[in-house]
């Protein structure tokens, strides 16, 4: 259950007439329980991201609409500053004549955003990367990043598997000819695009799952990725969170050197946890020859490579590994399953 500070009775509750979010089929109530539950989501996001709901003094919402996660933000967080961002002016006007938010108008180039860089301990991205294509992600992932201080949190939705899903029940729009090729590509590569009509470029329907919203994510260090909830917003939308922590690496320059070389065995220098200096031979799957004085390299085909610093080969005592390929789980698994019998030795 999350915990609100503030009231459904604070929570201004003027719609804009121009509100694209509030259709004709849906009563207030519904437009309301949409907003709180983006505000639900959050709440949560800073829980997982460790950042007390005191620390929150800046919020951007981008895009903002006419406010319909906004009104919810103004009411559990009246102290803070509030930056309502869109492309559409009238809902950005709407939030500062009716929220007291700071209004910007964006940029259809995140690099031209205008908003503030390294500013806000709170980044909220509501259904903007539900509708733009595989290209314009990364520029608009950097801008949510950069626009967080150290320690701000930026959480943002996707449509992902439930989306899709509604989409294969014919519960949607697109038309049938197109709805076929869009769904084949998301079920083959895990991302689909269709655009709009009157935009077909800039703007449109995407479906992206969880695999490759993550994929995106670890191409920026420094952003630590803290939950992950499908289906969390409104009962529709995929949630990601992250946490801005510029010491947090994705990409290790040994390893990565080690990668470049995969094909071939590459000498890399480091030390092993005694802090000794070492030389240790990569190499990648197949049957390893290459072996330095204490040092022996077992080829496992699930993980890329593994180096294991022993002393007193074979009985020694582990003190250094390396693992590049698949994940952490499946290396664990990996080694209890099908290890040498060394590997299971210790030093006595």
């Amino acid at each position: 259950m999350v915990e609100h500070t503030s009231s459904e009775t604070t929570v201004i509750r003027t719609i804009s007439p121009q509100d694209e979010m509030w259709p004709n089929n849906e009563s207030e109530d519904e437009y309301f329980d949409v907003g709180r539950s983006g505000l639900d989501c959050i709440l949560l996001a800073l829980k997982a991201a460790n950042k007390p709901v005191t620390e929150i003094e800046r919020i951007l919402d981008l895009p903002c609409g006419h406010g319909r996660v906004l009104r919810h933000l103004k009411a559990e967080f009246p102290e803070a500053e509030m930056t309502a961002c869109d492309l559409l002016e009238d809902g950005v006007d709407f939030c500062a004549q009716t929220f007291d938010a700071k209004p910007v108008y964006s940029h259809e180039d995140p690099a031209q955003a205008p908003v503030q860089r390294g500013y806000y301990d709170l980044v909220w991205v509501g259904s903007l990367l539900t509708h733009l294509d595989k290209h314009r992600w990364p520029g608009f992932l950097k801008l949510f990043q950069d626009c967080l201080r150290p320690g701000g949190v930026m959480v943002f939705s996707t449509a992902g598997r439930e989306v899709y899903r509604n989409y294969a029940l014919g519960l949607c729009d697109v038309p049938y000819h197109k709805n076929v090729a869009f769904l084949g590509s998301y079920e083959r590569t895990g991302f689909a695009y269709v655009g709009y009509h009157t935009n077909p470029e800039s703007y449109g329907t995407t479906l992206s799952s969880p695999e490759f919203v993550l994929q995106e994510l670890m191409k920026l260090p420094g952003l630590r990725v803290v939950s992950i909830s499908e289906r969390a917003w409104a009962n529709r939308q995929d949630v990601f969170a992250c946490r801005r922590e510029d010491d947090w690496k994705v990409h290790h320059k040994m390893v990565s050197d080690a990668l470049n070389n995969r094909y071939s065995p590459a000498v890399a220098n480091c030390k092993a946890l005694s802090g000794s200096p070492v030389k240790i031979y990569f190499t990648a799957g197949c049957t390893v020859k290459d072996c330095v004085a204490g040092y022996n390299i077992f080829p496992w085909p699930e993980c890329g490579f593994f180096m294991r610093h022993d002393n007193n080969f074979p009985t020694g005592h582990s003190l250094a590994q390396i693992i590049v390929g698949s994940a952490l789980e499946k290396h664990h698994d990996a080694r209890r399953k099908k290890s040498p019998e060394t590997l299971s030795r210790r030093a006595s």
